[in-house]
């Protein structure tokens, strides 16, 4: 009895740290129904790197995107943040894919995720090779450059580990990189898991001792 009772304290201990755990992912989590901020991220520009975000007020959906921008920076919606939802690549954006597109006065696209949590998290994926335009690619936590470029021409993954805290934020930054904002569209894969702390390991690894020791004794 006393084992199954530690048994049941482990099971409902790991399911209380996966319950609070962060997971993430730009492309799965983009809309355009629900609100910006939409839960964890929000969806905006700024005018320099690191600096104030400003969120996307309005929408533009289509047979082809669904789209967030801000009206009166650009005759054609840039800066974006915006999806393909049709099944056929369009400027470089395979159907399906969420991406970024830097603004005509050099204004940086930002998908920015808020933290509910305090953890430590794998940030994974890509700034993908999408249209011709050179950009720069950059991710920040909490306003400091973790990964980045001011000028690509090529897919630029990432694999990368941080802290969080509650509040902190990752943005997925995309700007003008060769002079110009023409041609900017770049998809972005990225995805954002917590990673499980040491006593939690700690605790599974108990929890399977524990069924591993009844079923020898029940041999």
């Amino acid at each position: 009895m006393r084992f199954h009772f530690i048994a049941a304290i482990a099971v409902l201990s790991v399911g209380a740290t996966q319950a609070t755990a962060l997971s993430a992912d730009f492309g799965a989590d983009f809309s355009v129904t629900n609100s910006n901020p939409n839960g964890a991220w929000t969806y905006g520009y700024t005018t320099t790197l690191g600096g104030p975000l400003t969120a996307f007020t309005a929408i533009s959906t289509s047979a082809t995107h669904e789209q967030w921008y801000m009206p009166g920076l650009s005759g054609d919606n840039t800066p974006s943040v915006f999806k393909n939802i049709s099944g056929s690549p369009i400027n470089g954006l395979p159907g399906g894919t969420g991406a970024l597109h830097s603004g005509p006065s050099g204004e940086y696209a930002v998908a920015r995720l808020t933290s509910m949590e305090n953890t430590r998290v794998t940030i994974d994926g890509m700034f993908g090779l999408g249209d011709i335009g050179g950009v720069g690619v950059f991710i920040l936590v909490d306003n400091v450059q973790v990964f980045g470029t001011g000028l690509t021409y090529v897919a630029e993954s990432f694999s990368l580990e941080t802290d969080l805290f509650v509040g902190s934020t990752i943005d997925f930054m995309v700007g003008i990189g060769d002079g110009g904002y023409s041609f900017d569209t770049t998809p972005l894969d990225a995805t954002i898991e917590s990673i499980p702390e040491p006593t939690t390991m700690a605790i599974l690894g108990v929890a399977g001792f524990l069924a591993a020791r009844r079923r020898k004794k029940g041999n």
